[in-house]
């Protein structure tokens, strides 16, 4: 028998183990009476040890008996250790020091062999065992909940023996059972989830049997969880989300369609629109409108579903390298077709394309109807007559009004029917594209035909590189807008991944050959090495912050009037609602006013041309030199800032916070450069 033993054994320590066991086989049992020692006791007592065996490195001395004894266990505890449970630890941790240490705590109590056999036949190494035994043996969790454990999920990558003693320990003080512990690890889920979800379905929050079905469905346990309180509370039905599993929605989108109702779900409208679209984020919109109040009034469905059409229709990705990839263009008298209803508006501001404060600017617009969400309204209904209309409305996107300035002003009165958009979800122009937007912007027959075509993303803006904008009309008679509703990119994306593109790049032009172009976006916009150049006015805008080169150096051209036609010489309008950081920059072209707003200016290696007549507004309307990388709050701030090749300083400005104008003047007499206080 002991000899088909050790030949089973796959270790060389094993078989030493057992090698050094066979001489004491006969004395495992002894009575100890008769009066005289027994030979183990002998050993201790008198210092007579036998050699150590030939064999690997860290194995048991002499016989097990004579190993535990010298560990601290007691000879008459010893002498009763079964000689398979001696090979068992040894197979499970393997050196002499290993088994020392677990016997001396078998001796001290704190773990029993019982205990630490029946884990190491489970599956868990030496000190797994150990330390889970001894939490057995002090009552923090019994044997029967970490080997059912073990069972279910082994010990690996996903579950440590931390994992099983922190589960077993909730069952033991009753935190959640055993039971549906063992059901939820039968699904799959991690450890992590697994406590967090058997505790809320042992506190009530939950049904087990929600959970598992969700599971099914494809739900991780955190989702699932989440929908079941739905459930448990019966706003919604179990039935309601496996419909909506079985319709193909996901996991997440059924979370969002079941997180935010406050009474039974609308499983039949949600099944209806999903229908009608694959964009997941415009579902997500669709639940977000359905959840959002009471939509039970006559004709919801119908209006919703005609909006959805329409919304996936414009939320596409959109590559543009010639006119024919502009997206289809969209007017006022579009307005008045299907879909076209106060309901594509909630689902553009759910959705993110009228910015982070849609539902605000939206409630602003469109007046208490709306916001009472108690009918469906055609937009066609709801228009201005011409932009003029919406001016007042820059405030509920965060942004000044200008109303001063534009107060009487007819440039910026535009009817509404000569505004034509193209938009799309993300927009990117290719590297090298050529755009003609003649068709677009085509010249107008009078000062009441001046037209303005947008190219607008509900998301991101993309310059992948040099880009030219062609149109047959540069009489100054239009502008051609183009921005975003969250950033406007050169290059690529703003990001860790793509920062050689930011790093000092070869430059990139963007050129418009008519008249007047502006861009904007509604986050941060940084240009980096990058020339605009445009027939008319420029203007640059954000309701963040604008940079044009970083903090080392970089160099921009900002060319204006070199193509328009029976005008007087163009202007470059930059304005941020925070902050307009420069950092080189260059004018070029037939420049005549320069024009800068943002709470702080701060601008380094700016040359301005002596016929440019600058304007620089600030909320404080301050002046510093030499602060650029420490600018002042609130102030303009310049670094080797020039005007016509002269350096400005304190030497050639003067004047009152709010009102400082510059020694240095234009053919005119007046100040060329004038600082001012934001009103």
């Amino acid at each position: 028998m002991f000899m088909n033993t050790l030949h089973d054994c796959k270790s060389i320590l094993v078989s030493s183990v057992l090698l050094l066991t066979l001489p004491g086989l006969s004395l495992l049992g002894q009575d100890e009476g008769g009066g005289g020692s027994s030979p183990a006791e002998a050993a201790v007592t008198s210092g007579g040890v036998s050699q150590p065996a030939e064999a690997a490195s860290g194995s048991t001395e002499s016989n097990p008996v004579v190993t535990l004894v010298r560990s601290g266990v007691d000879w008459r505890l010893a002498k009763t250790v079964n000689v398979s449970d001696v090979v068992t630890i040894a197979t499970a941790g393997g050196t002499l020091a290993k088994l020392t240490e677990t016997a001396g705590k078998i001796a001290s109590g704190s773990l029993t062999t019982k205990d630490l056999v029946t884990l190491i036949d489970v599956g868990l190494k030496i000190d797994a065992a150990t330390g889970t035994a001894e939490g057995v043996k002090d009552g923090d969790y019994d044997l029967t909940t970490v080997t059912t454990l073990v069972a279910q999920g082994g010990i690996s990558a996903d579950f440590t023996v931390e994992d099983l003693q922190t589960t077993a320990s909730g069952v033991k003080v009753g935190t959640y059972d055993l039971a549906t512990v063992s059901t939820l690890m039968t699904q799959g889920v991690s450890i992590e989830d697994v406590q967090t979800t058997a505790a809320g379905v042992k506190v009530g929050t939950y049904d087990l049997a929600d959970v598992v079905s969700l599971i099914d469905s494809g739900f991780t346990a955190t989702q699932a969880a989440s929908a079941a309180e739905g459930v448990k509370a019966g706003d919604i039905t179990l039935e309601n989300i496996a419909d909506l599993a079985d319709a193909g929605l996901t996991p997440a989108e059924i979370d969002a369609a079941a997180g935010g109702s406050e009474t039974s779900l609308n499983t039949t409208l949600l099944l209806s629109t999903k229908a009608l679209t694959n964009n997941n984020e415009l579902f997500v919109a669709t639940t977000e409108v359905i959840n959002s109040v009471s939509t039970q009034f006559a004709g919801f469905q119908t209006a919703l579903e005609g909006a959805v059409t329409v919304a996936d229709s414009i939320l596409t990705n959109k590559t543009i390298t010639s006119g024919d990839d502009l997206p289809t263009p969209i007017n006022a008298a579009s307005f008045a077709g299907n879909g076209y209803t106060t309901e594509l508006i909630r689902l553009l501001a759910k959705y993110g394309a009228i910015g982070p404060k849609g539902d605000d600017v939206a409630n602003a617009v469109l007046g208490s109807n709306y916001a009472a969400f108690s009918g469906s309204q055609s937009l066609s209904s709801l228009l201005q007559s011409s932009t003029a209309g919406y001016l007042s409305s820059l405030a509920d996107l965060g942004a000044r009004t200008f109303a001063e300035e534009d107060s009487g002003s007819s440039v910026l009165n535009i009817p509404l029917s000569n505004v034509t958009l193209g938009a799309g979800a993300n927009i990117t122009f290719s590297a090298g594209a050529s755009i003609d937007v003649s068709d677009m912007l085509s010249k107008a027959t009078s000062s009441a035909d001046r037209k303005i075509g947008i190219i607008g993303a509900a998301k991101d803006l993309t310059f992948a590189g040099d880009a030219t904008f062609t149109n047959t009309n540069d009489v100054e008679d239009h502008a051609l807008a183009i921005g975003a509703a969250d950033d406007v990119y050169f290059r690529s994306e703003w990001s860790t991944a793509n920062s050689a593109d930011y790093a000092d790049p070869d430059p990139i032009t963007v050129k418009y050959t008519g008249s007047n172009l502006g861009i904007g976006s509604y986050d941060t916009m940084r240009l980096v090495n990058v020339n605009l150049e445009t027939g008319g006015n420029l203007a640059l805008g954000t309701l963040d912050e604008l940079h044009i080169g970083l903090t080392d150096a970089h160099s921009s051209t900002f060319s204006v009037g070199t193509g328009g036609k029976n005008s007087d010489p163009d202007n470059v309008y930059l304005y941020a609602n925070n902050l307009i950081q420069v950092n080189g920059l260059q004018f070029s072209g037939r420049l005549d006013d320069v024009y800068m707003e943002a709470i702080t200016i701060n601008l380094k290696d700016v040359a301005f041309p002596s016929t440019a007549d600058v304007m620089l507004r600030s909320r404080d309307g301050t002046v510093n030199f030499g602060t650029y990388s420490s600018p002042i709050p609130g102030s303009v701030n310049l670094t080797e800032v020039s005007h016509g090749g002269t350096i400005l300083d304190s030497s050639n400005v003067s004047g009152i916070p709010g009102r400082i104008n510059s020694s240095l003047t234009l053919p005119n007499g007046t100040s060329a450069i004038k600082i001012r206080q934001q009103n």
